[in-house]
């Protein structure tokens, strides 16, 4: 009798455990549905340079963009892109960002660039998007790869979890003869 019972109780139990578990997914989904359980995606990052290669003293525009695929924006967006060795924010900057009411701040001659307090537009019929464009230089030759890491955007939504990057050459000036 000992034996019938410990194995009718597991099997109760292991049951009663599936039952719960449907029922937890279930009160989870509906939680999620009416908004008590807000339920998001990580926002994502690209960065890109135009023109892809320069000369030395010479401008390149590095773009940011901030990718949000959640149904609500993402509020609160913050963001420092420190820029490889050698490579630093150009004068004039010509720093703007569409991530209102967020502020950029890139300062002349700085190794780097800040947002904070952007939106990311919620997702419509793709990820909501907007992005931060400022000019970059370098007075050295050489092949400059700026990467934004995973985690450096911070968001209502989350972070990013995946890594941006984006190469920038710039090559020296040929003498000219003669």
């Amino acid at each position: 009798m000992h034996s019938w019972y410990f194995r009718r109780t597991c099997a109760f139990s292991q049951g009663a455990g599936r039952t719960a578990l449907r029922l937890l997914n279930l009160l989870l989904a509906l939680f999620a549905m009416l908004g008590v359980i807000a339920a998001h995606a990580d926002v994502g990052v690209n960065k890109s340079f135009n023109p892809i290669a320069v000369s030395t003293g010479q401008a390149s525009s590095l773009t940011i963009s901030l990718l949000n695929a959640n149904a609500t924006a993402a509020t609160g967006t913050a963001l420092t892109d420190t820029l490889p060795a050698g490579l630093v924010i150009a004068t004039p900057p010509n720093a703007s960002t569409t991530c209102v009411p967020g502020t950029v701040s890139a300062l002349a001659g700085a190794a780097s660039v800040t947002l904070i307090n952007g939106t990311i537009p919620a997702a419509g019929g793709g990820p909501g998007q907007c992005v931060m464009v400022m000019d970059v230089v370098s007075s050295t030759a050489s092949s400059y790869i700026n990467t934004i890491s995973v985690g450096a955007v911070m968001s209502s939504q989350g972070s990013n979890t995946q890594n941006a990057q984006a190469t920038l050459t710039v090559v020296a000036l040929a003498p000219v003869a003669g």
